[in-house]
């Protein structure tokens, strides 16, 4: 019998085209912040998927307010972008970044997002 991990991954993971923006370069003149330019990198392949219990569990105890939690997993690309960026958008939408693990001495980053809501 082979223990083989063909097929064992379901429809709950998809890989998706990611978009971050960020502000670059922006100022103070004469006490009123001038924003810079805006520069934008895609991350080309990047896994979604839920998140489990334990996960959840600690966003509903801190009071969190969600409305639709995703975990995203990026590996490759300029990750330095991702350190202090709050918001990326995918699936034609914005998401704000809730929290993040960056470790670019191994080139992955692991973002816990929820999506803006029309209020």
């Amino acid at each position: 019998m082979s223990l083989s991990m063909s097929g064992m991954i379901d429809g709950v993971f998809q890989t998706v085209t990611v978009t971050v923006k960020t502000d670059v370069g922006g100022q103070y003149v004469d006490g009123i912040f001038v924003p810079g330019t805006t520069v934008t990198t895609t991350f080309p392949r990047v896994t979604i998927q839920p998140l489990n219990d334990n996960e959840l569990d600690l966003l509903l105890r801190a009071e969190t307010r969600i409305l639709d939690v995703r975990k995203l997993y990026i590996n490759s690309g300029d990750l330095s972008v991702l350190a202090l960026n709050e918001d990326v958008e995918f699936l034609s939408q914005r998401w704000k970044v809730i929290r993040s693990d960056y470790r670019p001495w191994r080139k992955y980053v692991k973002l816990i997002v929820d999506r803006y809501d029309d209020q």
